[in-house]
């Protein structure tokens, strides 16, 4: 029996002024982030067929995909930011979102970047932290709490329309905790602003807490 299927939209250019900063060889940051996100995809659903598509490269990628047969997409942080003006997301979002309308769609996972221009799509809203939250951060998912690598200067400060939060930071910004993991009450969405794909400290990865409630939350 063939394995299942998963779609990665990889979301990191080759090269990005930003690379530096977190330790990124530029042309190596793609290849890591797809070997990152393919664990998560096994820790998920065990063995299982990868596909790899960079959005910005063929802003018309989405349509032909969602097209397909995957069990799950898998969508990655990335360096930029959702106020960048970057047409091929709009293309990404309005391809996913009318497929889920359409009353198909495929299970989504949404990361950091992902998370964000899903909320956004939605009419919520994407607002400055105050400052760029880096490392092992601690968050509280339904009734546990899971700690989990955590890069971002940017955060959901509106829901969009249809998502409900199950996860908040166990930290506040701007004297109010911020929204941490996501799903919607209509289409198979999922969202995270930290990186359950990442390993923190010690290359340890996450509990299997946030693979299981991904599979329960999108029936995977």
């Amino acid at each position: 029996m063939s394995s299942k299927k998963v779609l990665l939209l990889n979301h990191f250019p080759k090269t990005h002024p930003d690379y530096v900063k977190f330790g990124y060889r530029n042309g190596e940051a793609q290849n890591i982030i797809t070997k990152r996100l393919t664990g998560l995809a096994q820790r998920i659903l065990g063995t299982c067929g990868i596909e790899v598509v960079y959005p910005e490269n063929d802003c018309n990628v989405i349509n032909k995909e969602v097209r397909k047969s995957y069990a799950l997409i898998l969508g990655s942080g990335s360096p930029y930011n959702i106020d960048d003006n970057l047409p091929w997301l709009s293309a990404e979002m309005d391809a996913l979102l009318q497929s889920y309308e359409n009353g198909g769609g495929i299970p989504l996972v949404a990361i950091c970047f992902t998370h964000q221009a899903i909320h956004n799509a939605l009419e919520g809203k994407i607002s400055p932290a105050e400052k760029y939250y880096f490392g092992d951060y601690p968050m509280k998912l339904g009734e546990k709490r899971v700690r989990l690598k955590t890069s971002h200067g940017y955060y959901v400060s509106r829901l969009g329309d249809t998502m409900e939060v199950v996860g908040w930071s166990s930290y506040k910004n701007n004297g109010e905790r911020m929204v941490y993991a996501t799903r919607s009450s209509q289409y198979p969405i999922v969202t995270f602003q930290q990186h359950p794909e990442c390993p923190m400290k010690g290359d340890v990865y996450p509990s299997p807490s946030v693979p299981s409630f991904v599979r329960e939350s999108l029936n995977v």
